[in-house]
């Protein structure tokens, strides 16, 4: 039964209210950061988990996949925090396979006017559009493609997500649609200034010269667009970039801390602390950025 709504209800602000998709090269890092997630059910249709520890689920087919769908829909509420799907792009491959040999055929081309293809999108979405209203939150990976774009006349390389087609029903943009984040994973050079405590808050030194300190390559989490790859932040609570470490285990505790330190601005210092932000050098731009620290006991450096 519908209870329609007497009172204004808040604007939500936790994460667990957005899909999240990750997105970046094979091997990356995209499983650790998976596994870095606590509490999360980690499915895994490629035995790409094998080397984290963590509640894992191996899918190896489609049948596998509408199996993990029953099986959830079926167990208590709430048996997990969340669900990670990793990666996105390989159980598409199994939803091909699966749909091939029950055509039987050897490529979705063989069908007359794409009826393979359109067979596959809708049995792919729909089983995905099913796990997002299990009443988890869903987190999930993909790999990248590379496409040519041009723009104002330039010619750009794009890392694009994995998915076949670019229309309005493709796969591609099916899976645009369920989720509400999509990250950019990629490796940059950062500099990473010393930090120091202000008013118990840990913040970037900008009594150092940055042009002192070496640059270094670690990973990072792209949450705008660009020339250069597909993202977006519908929450507003994330900053342009996340700054990860070579270790894995820190990637989720550091999207938490970033989280909040977007464009909503709902979180406020008691006193604002002007910081420097870090510099990110991605097809040759720097980007150097004030920001305004907001958390307490800060690890994350964003830019």
């Amino acid at each position: 039964m519908i209870v329609l709504p007497r009172e204004d209800q808040p604007a939500n602000t936790d994460w667990t209210g957005y899909g999240i998709l990750i997105q970046g090269d094979p091997g990356i890092g995209k499983s650790g950061f998976c596994a870095s997630i606590p509490g999360y059910l980690l499915v895994d249709p490629e035995r790409g988990l094998q080397g984290f520890p963590g509640l894992k689920v191996d899918l190896k087919n489609w049948a596998d996949h509408q199996s993990l769908l029953t099986t959830l829909s079926k167990a208590p509420k709430n048996l997990y925090k969340g669900i990670c799907l990793d990666s996105l792009n390989i159980s598409y491959d199994h939803c091909m396979r699966s749909v091939l040999d029950r055509m039987r055929l050897q490529h979705p081309g063989e069908a007359a006017q794409g009826q393979a293809w359109n067979r596959i999108t809708g049995e792919f979405i729909w089983w995905l559009r099913e796990m997002t209203i299990l009443g988890y939150h869903i987190i999930a990976t993909c790999h990248t493609n590379i496409i040519e774009i041009k723009a104002r006349n330039i010619a750009y390389n794009r890392w694009i997500p994995a998915f076949a087609g670019g229309s309005p029903t493709s796969t591609y943009a099916g899976v645009l649609k369920v989720f509400k984040i999509v990250g950019f994973m990629t490796i940059n050079e950062v500099v990473r200034p010393p930090t120091r405590a202000v008013y118990g808050k840990q913040v970037v030194d900008i009594r150092t010269d940055a042009t002192d300190l070496a640059p270094e390559e670690t990973r990072v989490i792209h949450f705008d667009e660009s020339p250069y790859w597909y993202a977006k932040d519908t929450s507003n609570q994330l900053p342009k970039t996340v700054i990860l470490t070579d270790n894995w285990r820190e990637d989720w505790s550091l999207f938490m801390e970033a989280w909040g330190t977007g464009d909503s601005g709902h979180i406020k210092a008691d006193q604002p602390i002007k910081t420097t932000g870090l510099q990110v050098n991605q097809s040759g731009e720097d980007k150097n950025k004030d920001i305004t620290d907001n958390k307490s006991e800060k690890k994350v450096l964003v830019a």
